[in-house]
């Protein structure tokens, strides 16, 4: 896969978008609910507004024409994905929601 759209109108999280940074491939995605939260505008993502078509146009033709770009996505992408929500992190941060509720109980 050369880019991956992911362009709801709403979003709770936004998991699958972890899961292209992951696989090492650009993002483009709307800019809604907790998708510019997991996500870093011009950085590890291009950010549209939804509904718009040109917009996404845009951005896909940018990313086709500029390879740099591409990689530059998909290297902070990955950064990001690995430094943030990489299983031994996740793992701490439940127990330590754990011993938070323990110590206040």
């Amino acid at each position: 896969m050369d880019v991956f759209c992911f362009t709801p109108y709403e979003e709770p999280f936004g998991l699958v978008l972890l899961e292209a940074m992951a696989m090492k491939i650009p993002i483009i995605a709307t800019r809604v609910s907790e998708i510019p939260i997991i996500t870093d505008n011009g950085k590890t993502a291009l950010l549209i507004p939804p509904g718009d078509i040109q917009k996404l146009k845009t951005a896909i033709l940018t990313l086709y024409n500029n390879p740099n770009m591409r990689e530059q996505l998909i290297t902070r992408g990955w950064q990001q994905v690995t430094q943030n929500y990489s299983l031994p992190r996740m793992v701490k941060q439940v127990i330590n929601i754990y011993y938070k509720m323990l110590s206040n109980g």
